[in-house]
């Protein structure tokens, strides 16, 4: 931001890791945009961005192009410096080649005009995605980006100084189910025992956590039913491709096709070759814990369904799930 000229940051990170907190405290004080790309067509989006930019005062036509949308956000001849916040803009960049063309245009006009008084930031939770065909997608307009910055899970000491009610063997234990991702965390309340936690913010029917899971991959991924029976292969120790191939009866093609995506979302990593497991602790918890015995959840309490199902392999003191 403090550098002279005109600038586009790329920061990923999985979801809930804390990048929209982060990116609204930046931008606080300072002249900014934020728009939230969805997953729809490239002409939809530009009229959904118009949408908002006409909500706001601006004037846009209804199906406006890029040219005009930028020129409705960024002002001329201002002294500092404005900022455009794009949230996940792998939706744009997979389905509209003229976005990051226009967008560089723009830029490199600004840098003639006036000197450079603009920033342009791209989020997203699509942190696969940008490590491994981000750059192959883009080709060489990826000269155009001044860095990327990965927002990273927090670490558990992290979680004792944000919580600090929380006793030591709590504080690990719910870090082993919810990971680093501090937008789970939120959830919890610190006067419970992680017990007690999870059983009023997992188990109940109602609670965020509970569907957390499934409006994830819902949200991002198509074929949910293939996820899911994956992700189930993979928490019952099917970790090598031939094992989920045997336990589902999908093709080897397919399944690399999709722990592809899987992994695009950090919720899979690879480990040695034809290797993989579960890296994200939430989807770990979910599918080892909920996934198999969900029809239970609809006789029994949550207490009565912590107790049978849970208590025995949640350890308070140790960490590890």
């Amino acid at each position: 931001y403090g550098r002279e000229g005109c600038h586009i940051l790329v920061v990923y990170g999985q979801r809930g890791v804390g990048k929209t907190t982060l990116l609204k405290t930046f931008t606080e004080g300072r002249k900014s945009h934020f728009y939230t790309a969805r997953a729809c067509s490239a002409r939809e989006q530009l009229y959904q961005w118009g949408c908002e930019l006409r909500e706001q005062g601006r004037d846009v036509s209804l199906y406006p192009d890029y040219q005009e949308l930028f020129d409705g956000i960024f002002t001329p001849g201002q002294s500092e410096k404005q900022i455009l916040v794009v949230e996940e803009f792998h939706h744009i960049i997979k389905n509209d080649d003229m976005f990051l063309t226009e967008l560089i245009r723009l830029l490199n006009n600004r840098n003639s005009l006036d000197g450079g008084k603009a920033m342009v930031i791209l989020c997203t939770s699509a942190s696969g995605w940008v490590e491994n065909n981000m750059i192959g997608k883009i080709g060489n307009r990826a000269m155009a980006l001044s860095g990327l910055l990965k927002v990273r899970e927090l670490k558990p000491e992290e979680m004792h100084r944000i919580f600090p009610g929380f006793s030591s063997e709590d504080s690990s234990c719910i870090y082993d189910i919810l990971g680093g991702v501090p937008g789970l965390w939120s959830v919890f309340d610190e006067s419970l025992t992680a017990k007690e936690n999870i059983i009023k913010y997992i188990l109940c029917r109602e609670s965020r956590l509970f569907d957390e899971i499934t409006v994830a991959v819902s949200e991002e991924l198509r074929e949910p039913a293939v996820y899911y029976t994956i992700l189930s292969a993979m928490a019952r120790g099917c970790c090598k491709l031939n094992d989920i191939y045997k336990h589902t009866g999908f093709s080897r093609a397919k399944i690399s096709v999709y722990l592809k995506n899987l992994m695009e979302l950090e919720f899979v990593e690879k480990v040695s070759s034809g290797t993989y497991q579960i890296s994200n602790s939430y989807v770990k918890f979910y599918f080892r814990f909920l996934y198999p015995h969900l029809s239970m959840l609809h006789c029994m309490t949550p207490r009565e369904y912590y107790e049978r199902y849970m208590e025995a392999f949640i350890p308070y003191s140790k960490g590890g799930i």
